[in-house]
């Protein structure tokens, strides 16, 4: 399992600060509703709101990035491959 984890977040590495963020910011929610402080909680809660756009925003920007990067490896191949070929043969 932690392989796998390893393997993802090296693909998307912007994913984990971005849910850290999410999770700090739940703290602080917690923390205010805990000292009855309702204009940091309501604060607090726009940060949260505010970091779980940006992990989403990452997930979707790492797959966009990661599709890019197989289509550009797959022309390169596809390139390659056509230049090892040789052409016909004129007799």
């Amino acid at each position: 399992m932690w392989q796998r984890t390893k393997r993802k977040t090296l693909e998307n590495p912007f994913v984990l600060p971005a849910v850290g963020l999410t999770v700090y910011a739940m703290y602080r929610m917690t923390d205010s509703l805990r000292r009855r402080d309702s204009l940091a909680f309501q604060n607090n809660q726009r940060f949260r709101i505010f970091a779980q756009g940006l992990a989403l925003a990452a997930i979707a920007g790492g797959y966009f990035y990661n599709d890019y990067r197989k289509q550009e490896q797959a022309k390169q191949l596809l390139a390659a491959g056509s230049e090892a070929q040789p052409g016909p043969s004129s007799k």
